[in-house]
């Protein structure tokens, strides 16, 4: 029993620095990202690449559009958003999760957006994961994955 004692004390001391989460208000955490996230859409929806830079880390990347993208690609994205004529373009930000840590986070968000393309209306729904990076000048994006999800389908009447 004497030899468990030691071992018992090492695993709790450890298990206790493990898990050093320092969790300071979850809700205006999230919503401070949340800023953020919306922030970055509308900086896409005035395709104004150089605010977008600067909601970013340095060494942000994502996987979205099916692509792997560092910052650059994202700029390349989003300008030539107005190449293809889009128009109108905005967005709605709703959290969905969020795990906030002392310097970092990670949250997840349901997007929904419209834009025009010529007289065509386009609806979009995005689900989003962002790994976020708290700094000086406060939260930052580092990574994100965003899955577009398809439009939805005619009603089943085999459903009712």
């Amino acid at each position: 029993m004497k030899k468990l004692i030691i071992p018992i004390l090492l695993l709790s001391i450890m298990s206790t620095q493990c898990t050093n989460e320092v969790v300071i208000d979850k809700d205006a955490e999230t919503k401070a990202i949340q800023t953020v996230i919306e922030s970055m859409f509308d900086a896409i929806a005035d395709i104004d690449t150089e605010r977008l830079k600067t909601l970013m880390c340095d060494d942000f990347f994502a996987y979205d559009m099916n692509q792997a993208m560092k910052f650059e690609d994202l700029s390349n994205a989003v300008a030539g958003l107005a190449q293809m004529g889009f128009t109108d373009i905005s967005y709605n930000v709703e959290a969905v999760k969020s795990y906030i840590f002392e310097n970092n986070a990670l949250a997840c968000f349901k997007t929904t957006g419209t834009a025009k393309m010529g007289d065509q209306d386009i609806k979009m729904e995005f689900l989003e994961s962002y790994l976020m990076m708290k700094t000086e000048d406060g939260w930052k994006i580092k990574f994100f994955h965003s899955t577009q999800l398809p439009p939805p389908g005619p009603p089943n009447p085999e459903a009712e």
